[in-house]
């Protein structure tokens, strides 16, 4: 599936998530929450129980793949089933709701990508 990885997430009332933190001088800023920040994150995550390396090697892989994409991914359905996993483990409710509307291609969401 053909998903815009810079989507940026938004809130119940339909305002854009936006993430503190510091950029590579030290200084704050605000950055918006996408799908990308989202999903890498879910994918580097450690876990609760252990889990074998070549799991992880796969979860890497996909996590520079979604890096080095510009906007749009295709994504196959197993890494779909594996993103969601690991979202809905490692992200609060509405997080969760978000990314997996995305992820699935809904339409219930306001689908302005950041770079756009």
């Amino acid at each position: 599936m053909l998903i815009d990885i810079n989507t940026a997430l938004t809130t119940l009332d339909g305002q854009k998530m936006f993430e503190a933190r510091r950029d590579k001088d030290g200084n704050d800023i605000r950055e918006a929450v996408t799908l990308r920040n989202i999903c890498i994150g879910a994918l580097l995550a450690e876990t609760k129980n252990p889990v074998a390396g070549e799991i992880k090697f796969k979860r890497y892989q996909l996590a520079t793949k979604i890096q080095s994409s510009e906007r749009e991914i295709n994504l196959s359905s197993d890494e779909i089933v594996m993103l969601k996993e690991l979202i809905g483990q490692n992200f609060i409710t509405l997080v969760v709701g978000r990314a997996y509307d995305l992820l699935e291609g809904g339409a219930a969401i306001t689908n302005k990508s950041v770079a756009a």
